[in-house]
């Protein structure tokens, strides 16, 4: 495989996480737990004190059962926010591709919808459908299907409480959960990173923007039903974008050409590309920590084993790009070909679970290049 490339170093490589990247992580999360802390509190303050003042009795039993039932309600309008994007897909013209709530799954894979099980860090909730073609000079149906799921949250909670002011029914449980559910919409709507609100602001704003969205539902689809990247559709990278370059869809465009590169066999190219975006971009940006594994991997490939920092989360995660990088840093740093051979197998059984089976198309082609890149070199030695 990349033998063209390969050079030599005697220099070792390290895993570590340095301590200033451990306080900055630990002090987030604390932020985040002391900020949700308060939010609870805030919640159940604002929610207890009108009801107590008006003569609702509030006993300690409620404040738990609200508790639970605001534990419960959160998955349950995740639940809803997806659906409501599935809805008004369909009424824009968009057809199903896959809906996920937590590890569980449901895909169409040709003209089946199949069951999975898939865990992917970050993504709690989600419903991807394929766009209608994007036709120039026609409006491109987006707003419905954006903003689908933050409609239904803030109607399901209306209706809520609409049905418990008509049978007059006076529960904090009730509140809390119809509460939670407008919360969400709100927070999906804040035009924050990759939020619905943001993506829906940028949108309205800017012609290509509408494009990059329905590229990249394109390009999931296509992978999903079983296209490589180097099979899509070149006109998809060859419209000029006028919008900020820290944009996440802007750079979902520049990952897809570095794997495009990556998967016809032009690695000089996709290194060239693969190091452009590595002065590009900022340590803070949603892509980067897909940026720095695609970085260790480059480095492990070329040798480039001088001062090598690979942090630990990389060695012991499930993924499938981590299994590729734990099985070249067995072989290239630990010179372990056994465990390197057999991440290779765990990685080729793991393929078949994955939903986007194009990705994983080029995913387990690199596995199989590095097995016959370590049975060779073994002949030799």
């Amino acid at each position: 495989m990349y033998s063209v490339l390969l050079k030599t170093s005697e220099a070792t490589a390290t895993v570590c996480t340095t301590e200033k990247e451990k306080r900055a992580l630990y002090m987030w999360k604390y932020h985040v737990l002391i900020c949700s802390l308060f939010m609870m509190v805030g919640a159940f303050i604002g929610f207890s004190l009108p009801m107590y003042i008006s003569g609702v009795t509030i006993t300690p039993l409620d404040l738990v059962i609200a508790l639970i039932v605001a534990v419960i309600s959160i998955p349950i309008h995740v639940l809803i926010h997806e659906a409501g994007h599935l809805l008004f897909g369909k009424l824009s013209g968009y057809r199903f591709l896959s809906f996920r709530l937590f590890s569980y799954m449901w895909v169409m894979d040709g003209e089946r919808i199949r069951f999975k099980r898939l865990t992917t860090p970050g993504i709690i909730g989600q419903c991807l459908m394929i766009p209608p073609p994007f036709k120039e000079g026609e409006a491109f149906p987006y707003r419905l299907y954006l903003a689908g799921g933050v409609l239904l949250n803030v109607l399901v909670s209306i209706g809520v409480v609409g049905l418990s002011l008509i049978f007059n029914i006076q529960s904090l449980s009730i509140l809390i959960a119809a509460t939670l559910g407008a919360f969400i919409a709100c927070l999906n709507l804040i035009p924050i990173s990759i939020s619905d609100g943001a993506t829906l602001k940028k949108c309205i704003k800017n012609h290509d923007m509408r494009w990059l969205l329905y590229v990249q539902l394109r390009v999931n689809a296509e992978m999903t039903q079983g296209k490589r990247y180097a099979e899509l559709d070149p006109r998809f990278l060859n419209r000029p974008m006028s919008i900020d370059h820290d944009d996440p869809f802007q750079w979902f465009i520049k990952f897809l050409t570095y794997y495009i590169e990556l998967d016809k066999g032009a690695y000089e190219t996709a290194w060239i590309q693969l190091k452009d975006m590595w002065d590009q971009l900022d340590t803070k940006h949603f892509y980067h920590p897909s940026l720095k594994k695609e970085w260790l991997f480059y480095r492990l490939m070329t040798n480039q084993l001088d001062q090598l920092n690979v942090e630990q989360s990389f060695l012991t995660g499930k993924q499938l790009i981590d299994r590729r990088l734990q099985a070249w840093y067995q072989w290239k740093v630990e010179k372990n070909a056994k465990g390197a051979l057999a991440t290779c197998e765990k990685a080729l059984q793991e393929t078949i679970y994955h939903t986007n089976k194009g990705h994983f198309k080029v995913e387990a082609q690199f596995i199989n290049e590095l097995k016959a890149d370590i049975a060779h070199t073994s002949q030799i030695g």
